[in-house]
């Protein structure tokens, strides 16, 4: 047991000091890689949504897919990941990319260890030269052109009715299959601590505490002050019918202060953040920092869901997350509310060779969800959206039709459209001003897309993507007139060793 211990802890010390010796300030960029968590649970979708029952569903990542790896044994490259003991993946992809038009390559090590009964380390590191590395990973820093980090490293335990997840890892709650309204798998991995406590057959409660990236607010004296920004989290997911539905219910709390650590108050996996909130122990006012504005410096969320398995390859879904709602018949009348609405249907056809897989998704997000009145409390991370990755005030739908020859080739085809408003997260926050002036708000920038995709995975060790995507977008920037249209492709070649 200790030199399996000792050969993981090795191995992670010496990826930990090349990629931080890797490191200088760069500026940040825009652009796409998807996380193995997401292309996982693409997997995970496959299978589920085309069965009867939703009892497998555990809407949180990584759990998910580290518990529903079995689904798919012949697969070499997930196989890894059930060896008892010791074992490693590398991942290096060389891709050309039109948007950036530019060849570049990504390195990635998977390593995985099963260091005591039910107890497993997983590291993951990534080295790449693509231009938006750093805004992608989550890091400002890149040396002679390439940007490096520990993406992943955790450990987790999994026993019978408790589960541990404690280090850097993706989170992903809700049960969206692309996309999730409070907090979404494809920003960059948290530093954090989730526990579960479970019985199956009754019942999921999970909670969990992150630490997110400091932000600069301004003094009175034009001196800029580092605040401290946390995101804790509830759920309690319940199944019904022999888990036919699930429903599922939480809540969520962004705090911030100057040297603000962890407060036990929002330590508690049991109590409701809005309850902590009424107590005194709650920061309010930061004097020191602005001596005439109330500093309301933690923003709570609530939000509920279900996933109900109507039939065989049937399964409908929605989320409701509240940010703020006006109860007061006075402030209803003046003030918009915060609430975000995601309606989805998935589910397929299973063939003798062929597996047909599709999702539907339509959502609407009021103009100020994710937007604050606090100080450093918008729900960002690194420059990411914490919840709907496009931002709020939007609304639209997006359709995607998955096609598996076996579990080696897939052909997907998919369409997004939406409408959005002017307002963002960097919007100074006043719901007064937007009430009765229509929805999205101002100068509407209007967004089409229709992408073709393609993944095959040949041999073993062989892995092989392309991507062509047709995007027309209308008052681009929410500037009048100003409009484009623009042909993506992107290929890219995966070794696995």
């Amino acid at each position: 047991m200790y030199s399996r211990l000792i050969k993981a802890l090795v191995v992670h010390i010496v990826i930990s000091l090349v990629c931080i010796s890797s490191t200088v300030m760069a500026q940040q960029g825009r652009g796409i890689i998807v996380p193995p968590a997401y292309f996982l649970s693409r997997y995970i979708s496959l299978h589920k949504d085309i069965g009867l029952s939703a009892k497998h569903w555990h809407f949180d990542l990584p759990f998910a897919v580290s518990s529903e790896l079995q689904y798919f044994p012949h697969q070499n490259w997930l196989k890894s990941f059930q060896k008892g003991g010791f074992s490693y993946k590398i991942h290096s992809q060389w891709f050309y990319d039109s948007a950036i038009e530019k060849f570049g390559h990504t390195t990635a090590l998977w390593l995985w260890s099963k260091l005591i009964s039910h107890v497993t380390l997983f590291t993951s590191a990534i080295v790449t030269n693509h231009p938006d590395g750093e805004y992608l990973l989550g890091t400002h820093h890149i040396r002679l052109g390439h940007t490096g980090m520990i993406n992943m490293a955790y450990v987790s335990g999994r026993w019978e009715h408790f589960e541990l997840l404690w280090g850097r890892a993706p989170l992903q709650w809700g049960p969206g299959r692309l996309r999730q309204l409070g907090v979404q798998g494809n920003m960059p991995a948290q530093d954090l601590i989730k526990l579960t406590f479970k019985q199956d057959r009754r019942f999921r409660l999970s909670y969990f505490l992150s630490q997110l990236d400091r932000q600069e607010v301004a003094a009175d004296d034009g001196n800029q002050v580092q605040y401290n920004r946390w995101l804790a989290g509830h759920r309690l997911e319940i199944p019904l019918f022999d888990g036919r539905l699930i429903l599922g219910a939480g809540d969520y709390v962004l705090y911030t202060g100057r040297n603000r650590g962890i407060e036990f108050n929002y330590f508690n996996p049991l109590s409701p953040f809005h309850t902590q909130t009424f107590e005194n122990k709650v920061e309010g006012r930061d004097t020191a920092v602005d001596s005439t504005v109330q500093a309301d410096n933690q923003n709570v969320a609530i939000y509920a869901d279900f996933n109900w398995a109507v039939k065989k390859n049937l399964h409908l879904y929605g989320e409701l997350f509240v940010d703020e709602f006006q109860i007061d018949g006075a402030d209803r009348k003046k003030m918009d509310d915060a609430v975000g609405l995601l309606f989805g249907v998935a589910g397929g056809k299973q063939w003798e060779r062929v597996t047909w897989h599709y999702t539907f998704e339509a959502y609407r997000l009021s103009t100020w969800l994710y937007n604050h009145g606090g100080m450093a409390t918008n729900w960002t991370y690194n420059d990411h959206q914490i919840g709907f990755a496009e931002g709020a005030d939007l609304q639209g739908f997006t359709a995607r039709s998955e096609w598996w020859l076996g579990m080696d080739k897939m052909i997907a085809l998919q369409y997004t459209h939406f409408d959005q408003g002017d307002v963002t997260t960097d919007t100074p926050w006043d719901p007064h001003k937007t009430k009765g002036n229509g929805f999205p708000s101002g100068i509407i920038e209007k967004n089409r897309c229709i992408e073709l995709s393609y993944f095959y995975y040949p041999l073993h060790w062989l892995q092989v993507e392309g991507m062509y995507a047709y995007h027309i977008i209308d008052n681009k920037n929410h500037i009048t007139d100003i409009n484009e249209r623009r042909n993506v492709f992107k290929l890219s070649l995966q070794f696995i060793l």
